[in-house]
């Protein structure tokens, strides 16, 4: 059986409001916002204001990681979503943050990290898939 370790979900957001995305104090809220649902409090938070007039932030709990990158000249925005945990839904961050940024278009790719084959021997093998 092949076991994934995390997940990582890697998107786009496109024709973003640029009114929105370009608001550091704003884009805060929405990220941290975005992990209310994690089983654990914010650990980490930080957030600047990019040399496009965006903004650049991460927020870290122990259940779950998000980091965003905003152009609102191109009403874009870059967001990972990284979870190590099998009971948070990684997708419940994507859809609020697409609703807050009020993005019309969007591109999402959810990679699964640390794919290893659990039981015949070894607890834990690599897993060559």
């Amino acid at each position: 059986m092949i076991h994934a370790l995390a997940k990582h979900i890697i998107v786009e957001f496109y024709n973003c409001n640029p009114q929105i995305i370009g608001d550091v104090v704003l884009i805060q809220q929405h990220v941290e916002g975005a992990i209310t649902f994690s089983t654990s409090s914010i650990e980490e938070s930080f957030f600047q204001p990019t040399p496009e007039n965006g903004a650049n932030g991460t927020v870290i709990t122990a259940d779950i990681r998000v980091s965003i990158h905003t152009w609102p000249s191109h009403s874009y925005a870059a967001v990972d979503i990284f979870t190590p945990s099998n009971t948070i839904d990684p997708w419940l961050a994507y859809d609020y943050l697409k609703e807050r940024l009020e993005a019309q278009y969007d591109s999402a790719t959810e990679l699964r990290r640390g794919q290893i084959k659990v039981g015949q021997g070894s607890p834990f093998q690599r897993s060559f898939l």
